[in-house]
């Protein structure tokens, strides 16, 4: 029994030996005959490696550039910052005591009575007696501004009177060609006003401000104009990209189809 097993093993081990050995027979010659063909396609493989490989690197450093660059600006700006900081806090303590020595004297220093303006940012006073002379010396101070800003109404309104009896006198020797020159004047004062909020309004992206009185027909053609050349930019932009994606495509099919004509040369060649 234990003979008539091992022949029948022998013989299963033999049969399927014989079963297989014509495939890896197969497999042995594909693979040697694929090695020509592997070796030009790994040639080929390299060869768009080392191109890419160029393009990545190239995109790499322009990457890290710009990271850098962003760090390098964040940083000068952290570092402006903290010194500004410090000269505040390092200003803010020699105001103080530059104030402190002036206190029993007639005259303030221009630090000392900007302290007056900046009193949330100081250290409280050491004693009742400095803050008593602070409250006052401030009270002055106040008094002093209110009088400087009453003289400047009035010689704002002098200045006023002033400037309208020189328009009308000019009004009266120009005769026929005041009105126009007044009315040129009002216009160009009004676009000029209406023209700075408008772009203050546009570099912030907020909507623009609207105006009432005068109703100025010169103002609405540089609104529409304005409107006109921004949809003309965002249509440009928008159909520029589609333009670009065109022909990228273009220029990928012309590589593929260049690329399938090469290989087809490269059959014919050796089959020939």
């Amino acid at each position: 029994a234990r003979k008539e097993s091992q022949s029948v093993e022998t013989f299963l081990r033999r049969y399927k030996y014989q079963r297989k050995l014509s495939m890896r027979c197969v497999k042995i010659q594909a693979f040697i005959r694929m090695r020509p063909r592997r070796r030009a396609f790994a040639k080929r493989w390299a060869r768009r490696n080392a191109k890419r490989l160029h393009h990545l690197l190239g995109w790499r450093a322009v990457t890290q550039g710009a990271k850098f660059f962003a760090h390098c600006h964040m940083r000068r700006h952290l570092r402006a910052w903290r010194l500004q900081t410090e000269d505040q806090k390092q200003q803010a303590i020699v105001t103080w005591a530059m104030f402190k020595q002036r206190l029993g004297k007639e005259n303030l220093t221009v630090c000392a009575v900007n302290l007056f303006f900046e009193s949330s940012e100081m250290p409280p006073p050491p004693s009742p007696t400095i803050k008593a002379v602070t409250v006052g010396i401030q009270r002055k101070i106040f008094g002093v501004i209110w009088r400087g800003w009453r003289k400047y109404l009035s010689d704002q309104k002098r200045a006023e009177l002033e400037v309208s009896t020189v328009l009308q006198r000019c009004l009266r020797r120009m005769g026929q060609f005041g009105r126009v020159v007044v009315e040129m004047v009002h216009l160009t004062f009004h676009m000029w006003a209406r023209l700075a909020k408008f772009k203050k309004a546009v570099r912030a992206q907020n909507n623009p401000p609207r105006f009432g009185k005068p109703q100025l027909p010169e103002w609405d053609a540089y609104v529409t104009l304005f409107t006109g050349r921004r949809v003309r930019a965002r249509k440009a932009e928008k159909v520029g990209k589609v333009a670009m994606k065109r022909r990228y495509h273009r220029a990928w099919r012309w590589v593929i189809f260049n690329r399938k004509r090469l290989e087809d040369a490269v059959v014919k060649a050796r089959a020939r």
